[in-house]
């Protein structure tokens, strides 16, 4: 949701009229929004009065008795804990009512009397802060004249019209039509009013209460650090799991099988039974290799996900697990093989552990796309409690999954349920 446009209804954005139905711009007065914009612009007013009366006159004192320092720094803390208190308010009022989200600035860490009064007097944060709550009252008085005169200048001029037929003169009919008029022209002008104080109010509220350039950078780049950490993480976890799976699957099977073809070599001479049947040993060990070899490489990226896509690729899951699965895949267009991949793993490490440790007796897989997210959900009625903790396989997938800028959740009580929840932005494929 951008400062500049707030939600509105299809019809408004549009502009065009259904048919049968009024213009939009007719229908506007008689739909919800405008008015909940108006009682937005006249609460900003009466909290501007507020924020006027309390802030400023704190805010000077504190100016005027900093150089005492235990007069002056209670004072400048209270006039800036009042001025942060209001501008959360306004961040509040102004997601409740239009539905834009502006996250707050950092609170600075600095302890002591000095040092937090150091901290107070430089920090930009603290005095934009204050800046708005001196702007808000200035700014709420216009947009309530306008916004609140359409409303009540339409409404008095239509509701005075009749009255004004009935008097006497030659001037009645045609000062009942200006009127009318008029108040048509105004009530249909005050929404767009009311939808312009909106955007007004995100544009200041970003402007002042709003993070910095400088605190976006930082956090920008704390995520990023994050993700890097997290996919190296990810690939040394992975690269780990497969020299596990070398070492003590495909490894000691050919281990066996060498050794088996080694003794058969020596006795082929003597006991041409015996090597017979060590023959067939290796003939079953290596089998049994090669379907090590296709697991792990199954594991590292089934080739069925690249050919046939999600549905075929957790279906194949599913089959292979021993609780019943029920797979629920509605998913139009694909997404990239990336995020795919992130899926398919998410879903396979949430069945293992189902048949491992949950004790459940069956669970459902479901994958749906949602815009330009796709969101997958397993769930099992089994006895709960799994978390999220170092070294599980859960936090693996979750730094998987937050290398991919994804959202990854697990509602785990004990008793059960286990819901696990991965969100990840896709493009198309």
């Amino acid at each position: 949701m951008t400062a500049s446009e707030p939600p509105v209804e299809d019809g408004a954005r549009s502009g065009q009229a259904e048919p049968g139905r009024l213009p939009p711009w007719l229908r506007a007065p008689l739909t919800w929004t405008p008015w909940k914009y108006t009682i937005h612009v006249l609460l900003g007013l009466i909290l501007g009065v507020l924020y006027f009366a309390l802030v400023p006159p704190f805010t000077a004192l504190a100016l005027v008795t900093t150089p005492f320092l235990f007069l002056g720094t209670p004072l400048l803390w209270l006039s800036m804990g009042l001025a942060r208190a209001f501008a959360n308010l306004d961040r509040a009022r102004l997601r409740g009512f239009a539905g834009v989200d502006v996250p707050p600035s950092p609170l600075e860490g600095r302890t002591g009397v000095v040092r937090s009064l150091s901290t107070l007097l430089r920090s930009r944060d603290r005095w934009r802060e204050i800046g708005y709550c001196l702007a808000r009252l200035p700014v709420s008085a216009v947009q309530a004249g306008l916004v609140g005169g359409s409303w009540g200048f339409g409404i008095t001029l239509l509701t005075g019209a009749p009255f004004v037929l009935f008097d006497s003169g030659s001037w009645a009919v045609a000062q009942t039509s200006l009127m009318l008029a008029g108040g048509v022209a105004l009530l249909v002008t005050a929404p767009w009013l009311a939808r312009a104080a909106i955007i007004v109010d995100a544009v200041v509220v970003r402007s002042l209460l709003g993070p910095s350039e400088k605190e976006r950078l930082t956090e920008e780049v704390s995520t990023l650090r994050t993700s890097r950490a997290g996919v190296v993480a990810a690939a040394d976890a992975e690269r780990r799991r497969i020299e596990r799976d070398l070492h003590d699957g495909a490894q000691q099977r050919l281990v066996a099988l060498a050794m088996d073809l080694g003794v058969a070599r020596a006795r082929y001479a003597d006991d041409p039974d015996e090597v017979r049947v060590l023959i067939v040993k290796a003939h079953e060990e290596s089998k049994a290799a090669l379907a090590d070899l296709r697991e792990l490489v199954r594991g590292i990226h089934p080739a069925v996900l690249t050919d046939r896509g999600l549905d075929a690729a957790l279906s194949a899951l599913a089959a292979r697990c021993a609780v019943p699965v029920a797979v629920d895949v509605d998913v139009a267009e694909r997404a990239d093989l990336t995020v795919e991949a992130a899926a398919y793993f998410v879903v396979a490490e949430a069945l293992t552990n189902v048949s491992r440790h949950s004790g459940a007796t069956q669970a459902k897989i479901a994958v749906v796309r949602i815009d330009d997210r796709l969101r997958v959900s397993i769930e099992d009625d089994g006895r709960g409690g799994a978390t999220m903790a170092a070294g599980t396989g859960l936090a693996g997938l979750e730094r998987r999954v937050a290398a991919l800028d994804g959202v990854f959740e697990v509602h785990s009580p004990y008793g059960g349920p286990t819901t696990i929840i991965a969100e990840l932005p896709c493009a198309s494929y």
